[in-house]
């Protein structure tokens, strides 16, 4: 993986490439994909490529710890541990580990107005040959987004731990 003063995004796709080993992979535009999903408000910039990919071992295993473990941030633990979007904790976090505001948050990732981040959930393990989507949040909401997460059906995440994590999102 790349090291040094690359990019946070290219190290967490480089990461991604490396685990799922080459197997099922394609570049697909962002709106083309937001289409399969049916996502009609945000989703993935469009004018960017989404990774598309199936998990393995190896993935569930490098995105489970670390700088890249997996979170996702929301209203209530049990919508923690079920959502779709997911986040490398790297991107919602200090250098010292602490989560960074949820207006920041908000604005990264583009979340609703008033979004409520009471609970985030970490991820414990992930199906291997899950068909899964990486790459960079649309603008939405009035926020900007160009953060970078990870999009899984629902349900192929086992959650480890749910915890307050920060605040309400203007």
């Amino acid at each position: 993986m790349a090291t040094g003063n690359a990019d946070p995004a290219c190290q967490v796709l480089a990461k991604v490439l490396e685990s799922a080993g080459g197997a099922d992979i394609a570049w697909l535009p962002g709106q083309i994909v937001n289409s399969v999903l049916k996502l009609t408000e945000g989703g993935f910039a469009t004018d960017t490529f989404v990774l598309q990919f199936r998990t393995s071992t190896a993935f569930s295993t490098a995105f489970t710890a670390g700088t890249d473990e997996l979170v996702r941030l929301t209203t209530t633990d049990a919508a923690a541990r079920t959502g779709s979007w997911w986040v490398p904790k790297e991107f919602v976090t200090d250098r010292s580990g602490r989560w960074l505001s949820a207006d920041v948050i908000a604005d990264l990732l583009a979340l609703p107005p008033q979004s409520d981040l009471r609970e985030a959930a970490y991820s414990g393990a992930i199906d291997p040959g899950t068909m899964s989507y990486v790459g960079i949040v649309a603008p939405a909401f009035n926020h900007r987004g160009g953060g970078i997460q990870f999009w899984f059906p629902r349900e192929p995440i086992y959650t480890k731990d749910v915890e307050p994590p920060v605040g309400i999102a203007k």
